[in-house]
Parts: structure tokens; C-alpha cells; sequence
């Protein structure tokens, strides 16, 4: 796939575990994403995550990338709508 190809993936960390978007990140790409931006959410105190996608011909690279998710231990919890965007809530699972 070229750049462009792919969708678009922002990774933004929102815990205080510095290795996750480490970790997660090889996994989006596997999934077929294509990872633009690595940084730091609004605060490090995020319970769950989420995987926003804007047109519903991108649902199914959405799911890939929840996919991704999974692999690290995490479930999909819901689906909701935040504002004009569809999106996948994961949760990371209990031990």
C-alpha cells in the first residue's frame, strides 16, 4: 500500500504507561493502518479507548484496527456516536 492508501490512524496516549503506543502501534499497521500522528491526549487519566472513524466506507479498516486492539488484551465495549463521528469504545481487560 502507498501513503494515502491506508487509513489514517492517530495514536494519542492517554494513561501513564509510556510502552503503549509502543506496543500498539506495530499492530495498527499490521491491520492496515497507517499511523500520522503519536502524541499525548488531553489528560493520562483515559479509562478507555477509542477508534473514531468519519465516513462509513471506513468502518471496516476501523474494525481492523480495533482488531489490533483486541490483540492486547482489549474488548470492544460499545459503539457509539461522539458528535459526527462513529465510534469503537475498547477497554482494556481485567486480570
Amino acid at each position: 500500500a502507498f501513503p494515502g492508501q491506508r487509513a489514517k490512524v492517530r495514536l494519542l496516549r492517554g494513561t501513564s504507561d509510556k510502552g503503549v503506543l509502543r506496543s500498539v502501534s506495530p499492530k495498527v499497521v499490521e491491520a492496515g493502518g497507517e499511523v500520522t500522528t503519536v502524541g499525548n491526549a488531553s489528560s493520562f487519566d483515559v479509562a478507555t479507548s477509542e477508534v473514531r472513524y468519519q465516513s462509513p466506507d471506513a468502518k471496516d479498516a476501523a474494525d481492523a484496527v480495533a482488531q489490533a486492539y483486541r490483540r492486547q488484551g482489549m474488548y470492544l465495549a460499545d459503539r457509539i456516536v461522539r458528535g459526527d463521528w462513529p465510534t469503537l469504545r475498547m477497554v482494556k481487560r481485567r486480570r
